[in-house]
């Protein structure tokens, strides 16, 4: 009985340990392998990599496609705000260069924007980039420059004076027809004698 007694206790021992083992293994979360740890490692260098080039991106005044700001809202939403706040100044921007009405107005416009002090660098970067963008487009080659205006301006001008003086001839030419006319008819109008008299 002894032998089997001790042996009893034994197989409790072993049952209780080998439990307790298994329990605290399934309480322990599982060690990645090596294959999982490399894949993890390598999705945090790519985002890594792909932030660095969207900040390079930023710092040169580039415009951010729609997957970069989504990558920014899902992994860094500070930056994200910061984008959107650039791009929000870009468009501004441009509607403001739309409605100048020449090329210098334009740069001067452009020069007060992006040379204010204390500005973000990269929010003047995305100025800059905005106004190169500008000038390359059919939009800035079509504004005259000041001293286009100024001509066409001239023209008009001369051109109204012109016309000023088409219309003042005009106007003495109908006073001189109608005149004329009106002596015509206030001459056929006299009674006979007097036209027989003015005759003679």
């Amino acid at each position: 009985m002894t032998i089997l007694g001790c042996t009893g206790r034994i197989f409790d021992y072993v049952k209780v340990n080998l439990g307790t083992k298994a329990q605290q293994k399934k309480e322990e979360p599982a060690a990645p392998s090596g294959l999982s740890a490399f894949f993890k490692q390598h999705n945090e260098m790519k985002k890594t990599l792909t932030l660095e080039n969207i900040t390079n991106k930023m710092k040169f005044g580039k415009r951010l496609t729609k997957d970069e700001m989504e990558f920014l809202k899902i992994h860094n939403p500070e930056m994200y705000a910061k984008a959107l706040k650039i791009e929000k100044e870009r468009e501004e921007h441009r509607r403001d260069l739309r409605r100048c009405k020449t090329k210098e107005e334009a740069m001067n416009l452009h020069v007060s924007k992006a040379f204010q002090p204390k500005m973000d660098s990269d929010l003047k970067m995305a100025l800059f980039d905005e106004f190169t963008e500008f000038v390359k487009s059919k939009e800035f080659d079509k504004l005259p420059s000041e001293h286009e205006k100024n001509e066409e301006e001239q023209d008009e001008c001369q051109d109204e004076r012109q016309g000023k003086r088409k219309l003042k001839k005009s106007k003495a030419l109908q006073n001189y027809e109608m005149q004329r006319y009106e002596i015509k008819d206030a001459y056929l109008r006299m009674p006979n004698s007097q036209n027989d008299e003015a005759s003679q």
